[in-house]
C-alpha cells in the first residue's frame, strides 16, 4: 500500500490511491498508539497529518522528485547516518584529509569484514 504510493509517477495518481487507502485506513483495525499521550489514532489521521499535509508528500513521494539529480534509498541514508555518527563522531566542517583518512582506514575495513561476513551466509 505504502510502496504503492512512494512508487506514483505523477500527483494525480498518487491523490487517487491515497484517496483509496485513506479509506482503507479508516478501519478500526488501523489504529496507532502515538507516543505522547498513548490514546489510540486512526493510521489515517496520522498518516495524513505527518506525510500528506502542506504537500510534504511531494519530500518523499517520487513524484515530487522526478527532477532531481540526486536519487537515495533507505540504505544510502542509514550508510550516510552511520558514517556521520560512527566515523565522524557527528563533528562538522571536518578537514578533508580527516575525513579521506577515516574512509581509507575504518570504513573500508569495516565495509570489507561486513561484506566477507555477508558472503559466508550466502
Amino acid at each position: 500500500m505504502l510502496k504503492n504510493l512512494f512508487m506514483a509517477l505523477a500527483s494525480q495518481l498518487f491523490n487517487l490511491l491515497y484517496f483509496v487507502y485513506s479509506q482503507v485506513m479508516v478501519h478500526e483495525n488501523y489504529m496507532t498508539k502515538m507516543a505522547k499521550d498513548k490514546a489510540p489514532h486512526m493510521l489515517e489521521d496520522y498518516f495524513h497529518h505527518n506525510y500528506v499535509f502542506n504537500d510534504n508528500c511531494e519530500f518523499w513521494a517520487r513524484f515530487g522528485r522526478l527532477n532531481c539529480d540526486i536519487f537515495t534509498n533507505m540504505h544510502m541514508e542509514r550508510f550516510h547516518r552511520t558514517l556521520k555518527r560512527q566515523y565522524l563522531h557527528q563533528v562538522c566542517n571536518r578537514q578533508i584529509d580527516y575525513i579521506i583518512c577515516r574512509l581509507i582506514t575504518k570504513v573500508a575495513p569495516d565495509f570489507a569484514g561486513q561484506l566477507h561476513a555477508f558472503s559466508m551466509f550466502i
